[in-house]
């Protein structure tokens, strides 16, 4: 909120407050005389998927988004203040009407997508039910949170931050200095089993760095190496002098991307173990309880065709599925679908599925319907004989 503004000067262009009344929702930027080399191209690419890309050589966007991140430091001295500056839009406008014919694109933004988080609703009555009694894992989810948050930000040292407090407060054994804290780390089999897990699967990054981090990552490393490697960038970012010379600077976000996304999948993991008793089997059984008791529960039929070994015709059957519920859903229809497949697979190990299709007994409403077209009949008779 801006009780009053007007333009001001800055970069050689100049600089005004974009408002709905006192709330201001963008900072616009405008720069006279420049180039048309600034605005984007259209290339054609003589190989590869894509027949045309389109390249931004828009010099004055990295200083420009330089100069008011380090603006708004000021204000983070004294406020709770955040400016998107991911998110840009860029308008070329042509003085001239020769330029207009040079300017190919006459926009270019960028803007993060949030998509919201969809839940089955199982995950919400087992976690009130499981906060009934013990305690709950609040210690964990306050820092995972904020470490996630920050990496979504960006803020890939900050993320770095909160994950490696998490693995220090729970599995330090109190330990501060170097050696001692790497020892009391290598020594828990649960947090080294969590680190060989998060090896297996990290999470994705934008795109591939040169850090430290990367190149030990590339090494195919062992988890003491990896733990060693968090504890030293723990000293670095934790600890850190500002007056080295190779000090962290907190612009160079990048640096710290494969450290961040390593970090907070352990992080993810050991929150993980702390929720564990959110699917305790009996939540799950008072779950299906009460959704039965207040009649959320449904009904579907699945009709489905297969060929046993040796047989030279197909038989139909049919099978009920209960499930809690007042409606279908994506989620729903993907979990009926495993639980079909499961339990013919238990009646019948040996047989040819053909077909699948599941409606909601009572309303008839299509949840899926699949066919399967490997094999041949045939095969499916060879199969028999052998």
């Amino acid at each position: 909120m801006l009780e009053d503004h007007w333009p001001i000067s800055i970069l050689g262009g100049e600089l005004r407050a974009v408002s709905t009344g006192e709330k201001v929702t963008a900072f616009e930027i405008i720069f006279a005389g420049q180039p048309v080399s600034l605005a984007p191209k259209v290339e054609k690419i003589e190989s590869g998927r894509a027949e045309l890309s389109i390249t931004t050589r828009d010099t004055l966007l990295p200083f420009v988004r330089m100069h008011l991140e380090k603006a708004f430091s000021y204000l983070q001295c004294y406020f709770s203040i955040e400016i998107l500056i991911g998110e840009i839009e860029t308008d070329y406008i042509a003085e001239t009407e020769e330029e207009k014919e040079q300017i190919p694109i006459k926009a270019f933004g960028s803007k993060k997508r949030e998509i919201p988080l969809t839940l089955t609703y199982d995950y919400f009555t087992r976690a009130v039910m499981a906060a009934e009694v013990g305690q709950a894992p609040e210690f964990e989810a306050t820092l995972v949170s904020a470490a996630r948050d920050a990496m979504l930000q960006e803020r890939y040292i900050d993320s770095f931050r909160y994950s490696f407090l998490l693995m220090e407060s729970l599995y330090g054994d109190g330990k501060f200095k170097a050696a001692q804290l790497k020892d009391a780390l290598k020594q828990r089999s649960d947090l080294t089993s969590m680190v060989a897990t998060a090896l297996k699967q990290r999470l994705p990054m934008k795109r591939a760095r040169n850090s430290d981090t990367d190149k030990l990552l590339a090494s195919s490393p062992t988890v003491e190496a990896v733990i060693d490697h968090m504890v030293e960038k723990r000293g670095f970012y934790f600890h850190g002098n500002i007056k080295r010379h190779d000090a962290w600077q907190p612009h160079e976000q990048e640096a710290a991307e494969a450290l961040c996304a390593l970090s907070l999948e352990i992080a993810m993991l050991i929150s993980h173990a702390a929720a564990a008793p959110m699917f305790d089997a009996e939540l799950s059984k008072r779950h299906y309880d009460h959704a039965k008791s207040v009649g959320a529960i449904m009904t579907m039929n699945v009709k489905f065709r297969f060929r046993e070994p040796g047989m030279s015709f197909d038989t139909d059957e049919s099978m009920n599925i209960r499930v809690p519920g007042t409606k279908v859903t994506p989620r729903m229809a993907v979990y009926v679908a495993r639980e079909f497949l499961q339990k013919f697979e238990d009646v019948a190990p040996i047989a040819t599925l053909k077909s699948a299709s599941c409606v909601v007994s009572g309303t008839g409403q299509e949840v899926f319907d699949i066919s399967f077209h490997v094999g041949t009949d045939s095969n499916a008779d060879q199969d028999g004989k052998n």
